[in-house]
C-alpha cells in the first residue's frame, strides 16, 4: 500500500517533467551567474542555407540565439526585428542586441553566408511562445526581410526548448 501511495505522488512529476537538453548548464565561478543554454533546434537545413534557434538564460535574463545562413550576404543591425506569428494569431517582436554582418563559408562550388544573432526575450514574450507554436517568422535585415513558414513539428521543438529556460 505504501508503494502505491508513493507512486501516486510521483505520477504528476513524471507526467509534467520535461526532457531538457542543455549545451551549457553551469554557474560561472567568477561571477556566480547561473547560465543555461538549450541545445539548438534546427528549423530547416538545406544545401543553400539553414535556420536554428537556441535559448539562453543568464540569471533572470532570457535570450533567443539565432543561427541563419543563405546564399547572399546579409547584415542585421542593432534593433533589427525578428518577428513571429503564432498559431493563435498573436505576434512577438524581438530586437537584435547588436549589429552583425554575415560571414562567408566557401566551398569549391558555392559560398554560404552565415550569421549568429542574439535577441533579448522578455518573460511575457517567452510565455506567449510557450503557450502557442510559431507558424511563421520574419527576419529583418539591412537588405529587407526574409520570411519563413515553420513546420508544426519544428515549432513544437522550439516551444519545448523555450520551456527549459522558463
Amino acid at each position: 500500500m505504501k508503494k502505491i501511495i508513493f507512486l501516486l505522488f510521483l505520477l504528476p512529476a513524471f507526467c509534467f517533467s520535461q526532457n531538457c537538453k542543455y549545451s551549457k548548464n553551469e554557474v560561472d565561478e567568477f561571477t556566480g551567474k547561473s547560465i543555461k543554454t538549450t541545445k539548438q533546434v534546427i528549423v530547416y537545413n538545406g544545401l543553400f542555407g539553414g535556420l536554428a534557434f537556441k535559448f539562453t538564460k543568464i540569471n533572470s535574463s532570457s535570450y533567443l540565439e539565432m543561427g541563419f545562413s543563405e546564399l547572399s550576404i546579409i547584415t542585421i543591425e542593432k534593433g533589427g526585428a525578428l518577428m513571429f506569428i503564432l498559431k493563435n494569431g498573436e505576434k512577438i517582436e524581438l530586437s537584435a542586441i547588436e549589429s552583425k554582418v554575415a560571414t562567408p563559408y566557401t566551398s569549391q562550388t558555392s559560398t554560404i553566408w552565415g550569421i549568429e544573432m542574439d535577441y533579448f526575450i522578455s518573460d511575457n514574450d517567452l510565455l506567449k511562445l510557450i503557450s502557442s507554436p510559431i507558424s511563421k517568422l520574419r527576419i529583418y535585415t539591412k537588405q529587407g526581410y526574409i520570411e519563413k513558414e515553420v513546420r508544426e513539428n519544428k515549432a513544437v521543438k522550439i516551444q519545448e526548448a523555450a520551456k527549459c529556460i522558463k
